[in-house]
């Protein structure tokens, strides 16, 4: 039902500027899951792993499963009953789970997190922009169908890489120190299927990945084969590296880089750095 009008069995109730629906009327459009406890008059919401607690009467509602969005969050107006129907906030639970909602009078228009340019850009458009596009979709708009596995900072430093199937950009690895996690694209935004540890080793960190030297999996494992594109970014005190290339069974292969040192201008370059393989087309 996103993107559609949501009729409400009940009128919104709108305090303070903000707009409170019964539970139903968010859970359904938005296919949450939902659990009413009338002894603690509390409500829970989830999907994929994601959960959000809400007690009538509190100003905090609790999340879990999603580390952008963890804890206890401060409400602007708590849920509460009226006329036997509990009422919750629609913006703000909407929102926890990624999506954009408007009122327009009785009525509900849920819209789904990533636009139809978006979608389609990321599904069929140029491989460099959709890539471009993929690496900077906000935290918010990826959500977690795993339990969530912590960062153990075994390495110094700080590192990313981002590793796309060759000739797609709708499913991505992301390397974050440690922390490997794999996502497909829907239109609810990236949902991430696993996670791994990769322990400090001898080889680099994506060919440990690449041979499966993988510790505390979560989820099911992509079959990682043919080639990947990957550009990694990866700062040492004051200095980035950006490098890209591709990874394969034949190992990693860097194709361009640049170093650059925070306060001086320039920097070192080498190949060149691209979002796509040489030759590379869309699948």
């Amino acid at each position: 039902m996103k993107d559609k009008l949501v009729p409400a069995a009940d009128a919104p109730i709108v305090e303070k500027g903000r707009t409170m629906v019964p539970l139903a009327a968010v859970a359904g459009p938005l296919g949450l899951s939902l659990s009413w406890d009338p002894a603690a008059k509390t409500a829970t919401f989830g999907k994929w792993n994601e959960r959000v607690k809400l007690a009538v009467g509190s100003g905090v509602a609790i999340a879990s499963g999603n580390p952008a969005r963890m804890g206890g969050i401060k409400l602007d107006s708590p849920v509460r009953i009226v006329n036997g129907r509990v009422y919750v906030p629609l913006r703000f639970l909407a929102e926890q789970f990624g999506y954009r909602v408007s009122v327009e009078g009785r009525d509900v228009r849920i819209r789904a997190p990533l636009d139809a340019s978006q979608l389609a850009l990321l599904r069929e458009g140029d491989l460099a922009d959709a890539r471009r596009l993929a690496m900077s979709l906000p935290p918010g708009l990826t959500h977690y169908a795993v339990d969530l596995l912590p960062n153990t900072h075994e390495r110094e430093g700080y590192n990313v890489t981002w590793l796309f199937p060759e000739g797609r950009s709708d499913r991505m690895i992301v390397v974050n120190g440690d922390q490997a996690s794999y996502a497909e694209l829907s239109e609810d935004g990236w949902i991430v299927k696993w996670q791994a540890h990769i322990p400090v080793g001898e080889k680099d960190t994506i060919e440990l990945l690449w041979e499966n030297k993988v510790t505390d999996q979560k989820g099911t494992a992509p079959k990682l084969q043919g080639s990947y594109l990957f550009w990694s970014s990866t700062d040492q005190v004051a200095t980035n590296v950006l490098s890209s290339g591709r990874l394969s069974d034949a190992g990693k292969e860097i194709l361009g880089w640049r170093a650059a040192t925070a306060g001086e201008p320039g920097g070192q370059t080498q190949g060149e750095l691209s979002l796509t393989l040489p030759g590379e087309t869309r699948r």
